[in-house]
């Protein structure tokens, strides 16, 4: 039983660096983003790229959150799974 406890645990691994992943791709996304409120003509053509960057990054915090979201989750499924074995092993223990 332990052993695929470990097997979930590195899942989980997984599962945590592809959020960390997805934040260092929002942090890199962000650094192009000119979040200036006044804009002057010659900055006009940049409002399309800036449209677009928005949307991506928009996009990225989406499913960071969902990627987030479902991490905390499956690290609380996994955390009772544990618990669960470690209850019934003292169970078992207790009424031989």
């Amino acid at each position: 039983m332990d052993a695929n406890l470990i097997v979930y645990v590195v899942i989980g691994a997984v599962f945590a660096v592809g959020v960390g992943a997805l934040a260092l791709y929002r942090w890199y996304l962000s650094r192009k983003e000119v979040d200036v409120l006044h804009i002057s003509d010659a900055e006009a053509d940049l409002i399309p790229e800036q449209e677009m960057l928005a949307r991506r990054i928009a996009t990225v915090d989406l499913w960071g959150k969902v990627l987030t979201a479902g991490l905390v989750v499956y690290c609380l499924v996994v955390v009772s799974m544990f618990l669960y074995q470690n209850w019934q092993a003292t169970s078992k223990i207790v009424n031989q």
